[in-house]
């Protein structure tokens, strides 16, 4: 038997602010997301393992994601002085992917079957290794993004009760990790 209790515990330890455990069923997907993906609005599209056409198809996504039962939903909330702010994004950026890295390295050492998916394209390696025709060096730690998922981040925000303020005086930075029961 899993207990997650005491894994939302761990989870608030290694740093997020807070965690929630959803179905799997309750998630809602929009496929349309993808196009933002396919426009490169970030910049990573065919440049990272962790982002389409690499990471795999809307369906493919879907099909994953459907395989496991719960949901451990995590996040950070950081005051920023506007979306000019890069400094305060980046360091929020850098502190969910070094903790979702950690949140997975410990889901792991426990031996549940997961997978984790980021707030964003994976930036352990920066650049990712894919530019320089290099395999990638942390097949375990590598995750896709909730977007490349095109998992619905404000019905996702409302099902956790997240508060995301959309004005720009925060940035909230979700992830994930599925659990198999």
């Amino acid at each position: 038997m899993i207990d997650y209790g005491s894994i939302i515990e761990n989870i608030i330890d290694i740093g997020a602010d807070r965690v929630n455990l959803v179905d799997v069923k309750e998630i809602e997907f929009k496929p349309k997301l993808r196009v933002l993906c396919e426009d490169n609005i970030c910049g990573n599209y065919g440049k990272n393992y962790s982002c389409p056409p690499y990471s795999g198809t809307v369906e493919e996504h879907i099909k994953k994601f459907k395989n496991y039962d719960k949901a451990i939903v995590f996040y950070t909330i950081e005051n920023i002085s506007g979306l000019e702010d890069k400094i305060k994004i980046d360091k929020a950026i850098k502190k969910i992917q070094d903790i979702t890295v950690n949140v997975n390295n410990f889901i792991s050492n426990l031996g549940i079957e997961h997978m984790t998916i980021g707030s964003t394209a994976c930036k352990i390696c920066s650049p990712c290794k894919i530019s320089e025709n290099k395999e990638c060096p942390f097949k375990n730690n590598v995750f896709t993004s909730l977007s490349s998922f095109c998992i619905d981040i404000e019905s996702l925000s409302k099902l956790c009760n997240i508060d995301i303020d959309w004005n720009g005086n925060k940035i909230t930075n979700i992830a994930m990790v599925l659990i198999k029961e």
